[in-house]
């Protein structure tokens, strides 16, 4: 197989170019930014409106986003230096958002899922960015995801985090005009919002994936990507079997499907395992994960095509939003290295966070991803683009291949469904035990499958009676 290392359509349609950058080089964004109390004395003189303000413009946000969805509750939300600059808003049925004071918009928003600061009724909450969600226990500083406590140094690093999502914010901000004033035909071209097919894969996979571990957040994006592309992107066969969770179901149409096949604990082991034999840390960049999907298709999938690309913003001529969207809107899943630092690195550096985004909306103003943290169960959240500093996109290109990871159990027969419609069946081989005189237990030959102690159906005349299944015989009882 040959390997396709930069999307052809998009290097066609849109003229990707890369500033002198060999994409094997491309690293996290580490840049150290001073604080910008400038920027932060400003915005103390802004804040103080009416909130009569803020709150009319968060339901003009929520009418626009989700116009079905009611408030339930609207609370104030602080940024690293404890000041007042967000307010978390949550709904009657599910989902929040998180509105920027400062911008008058949206930082990040869930039509589904629960706040991550559901538990922490009472506790002051931190908000530093996407993924880094805090909380103050008795004085004390708390990452929600990890549990952990927050050093100094953590905090003087989410501090810098904190300053470089302000900064990009204003850039953001004042290239929107220019964006809109030149608009490219290439963008155009595309719907405003778009969501990957099947995109309830990702919002479903609650449980079918690895935890994240010592800030291996890069390789579970890579177990989420390559199980949506085994699993609906008719790739059947990506994955081995042994690494697979399949999933019972209750209907024949998936979107009513409400788990995610997904992966096993073994599959990410043997994903870092490679990553260590490259020399690889848990924590990795986006062009080191291409590396390992690389090594990955060489080990378990050398007959299955591909194309991928990765690279760091900072390094490229074109615009983010544009190569975001074309990648997505030409069926890639796409991997962002996002802003942020994970608590469960060992070593003391801002590590950044990599989610797995399945679409954008308002023309990548904001794209929704899964934020592969069963801590937070953050499945379905959109996030500002602003806070992305790199990426890696995959898209298989093999014909279709039939899955058999979702299941009907029915007493006799197992019927397996690919999302495409295709059935395969599975009909049992009993072997029976355990006889008794009123019950059997009955084992499959062939996929082990165990009724215990199911009782004896009784046929024949008078009365000497056999079991249709098992064999047993009654024999009558003395004086019958």
């Amino acid at each position: 197989m040959k390997l396709t290392t930069i999307l052809c359509a998009i290097l066609t349609l849109f003229s990707i170019q890369l500033e002198n950058n060999d994409k094997n080089s491309v690293v996290l964004e580490k840049n150290k930014h001073t604080l910008n109390y400038v920027r932060q004395k400003s915005f103390s003189t802004k804040k103080i409106q009416s909130t009569n303000i803020h709150y009319t413009k968060i339901n003009e946000i929520v009418n626009n986003l989700m116009g079905n969805k009611e408030i339930k509750k609207i609370e104030n939300l602080y940024d690293i230096h404890f000041d007042l600059m967000y307010y978390l808003v949550t709904f009657e049925d599910s989902g929040y958002l998180i509105y920027d004071l400062e911008a008058h918009d949206y930082q990040e928003y869930s039509e589904t899922s629960s706040s991550p600061y559901s538990k922490y009724e009472n506790e002051m909450k931190i908000y530093i960015g996407p993924g880094n969600y805090c909380y103050l226990d008795d004085g004390t500083l708390k990452d929600i995801a990890s549990g952990n406590t927050i050093s100094a140094s953590d905090q003087n690093n989410l501090e810098t985090i904190y300053e470089n999502i302000q900064d990009s914010k204003e850039e953001a901000q004042n290239e929107e005009s220019t964006d809109s004033a030149n608009d490219t035909n290439s963008i155009n071209s595309r719907p405003d919002s778009y969501d990957l097919p099947y995109s309830y894969y990702f919002a479903n996979l609650h449980e079918n994936y690895a935890n994240n571990y010592f800030g291996s957040c890069g390789y579970i994006a890579l177990q989420i990507t390559l199980g949506y592309f085994n699993n609906f992107g008719g790739q059947g066969g990506l994955i081995p079997d042994e690494y697979i969770e399949k999933e019972q179901v209750y209907s024949e149409d998936p979107s009513q499907w409400t788990e995610s096949a997904g992966t096993n604990f073994d599959f990410q082991y043997d994903l870092i395992q490679i990553g260590k034999s490259l020399n690889y840390d848990y924590a990795i960049t986006m062009t080191e994960l291409e590396k390992i999907h690389e090594e990955y298709v060489e080990l378990y999938a050398s007959s299955y095509n591909y194309s991928s690309a990765s690279a760091l913003f900072d390094e490229m001529l074109l615009g983010k939003n544009d190569l975001l969207t074309a990648y997505l809107y030409l069926g890639c899943v796409v991997v962002l290295g996002i802003k942020g630092i994970d608590f469960d690195v060992t070593n003391n550096y801002i590590s950044g966070h990599a989610v797995t985004a399945y679409g954008y909306v308002n023309k990548g103003e904001g794209y929704r991803v899964h934020f592969g943290e069963k801590q937070l169960d953050l499945t379905n959240v959109v996030i500002k683009e602003y806070t992305i500093d790199s990426f890696f996109a995959l898209k298989y290109t093999s014909s279709h291949k039939h899955s058999q990871n979702y299941y009907y159990v029915e007493p006799e027969v197992i019927t397996y469904m690919c999302p495409c419609g295709e059935y395969s069946y599975h009909y049992h081989d009993w072997e029976y035990t355990n006889l008794t005189s009123s019950s059997h237990t009955k084992v499959c030959k062939e996929c082990n499958a165990t009724i215990e102690n199911e009782a004896h159906t009784f046929i024949g005349p008078g009365i000497f009676k056999t079991c249709s299944e098992c064999g047993y015989s009654k024999l009558p009882s003395v004086g019958s």
